[in-house]
């Protein structure tokens, strides 16, 4: 019996849109990667998983959404999680809020890139 296989992704993996997957898509799609499915992982660490395994193949990521800021550094938020801390929200650095001289409340599209090992950063 032969393994699943993946899709070729053409151009950027979305997080917004496997944000909008059904469970079962995203578990079969985190299988087909390779990827070890535990059974207590939330649809936002399934979602996060796949993004960093995307981007640890150097594939490219982006990813949409609502800025928030605390203090020096923001943070994308999702609309379809009313706006509340998950797993997969994106880091926003301090330059990156100087640079595009981003305000909170503005709509931000961004490319993606892993922080910390487990975390996700904007990259540009």
């Amino acid at each position: 019996m032969s393994q699943p296989v993946e899709e070729p992704i053409s151009g950027p993996i979305s997080l917004n849109e496997l944000q909008a997957l059904p469970l079962a898509v995203l578990m079969e799609r985190a299988r087909g990667l390779g990827l070890r499915v535990r059974i207590e992982a939330s649809r936002h660490h399934l979602v996060a998983d796949i993004i960093r395994y995307h981007l640890s193949q150097g594939e490219p990521a982006i990813a949409e959404g609502l800025l928030e800021v605390n203090g020096d550094h923001g943070i994308l938020r999702w609309r379809r999680f009313g706006l509340k801390p998950c797993s997969e929200d994106v880091s926003i650095s301090r330059d990156f809020l100087r640079k595009f001289e981003l305000k909170p409340g503005v709509m931000v599209r961004c490319e993606l890139m892993t922080k910390n090992d487990r975390g996700l950063a904007a990259s540009k």
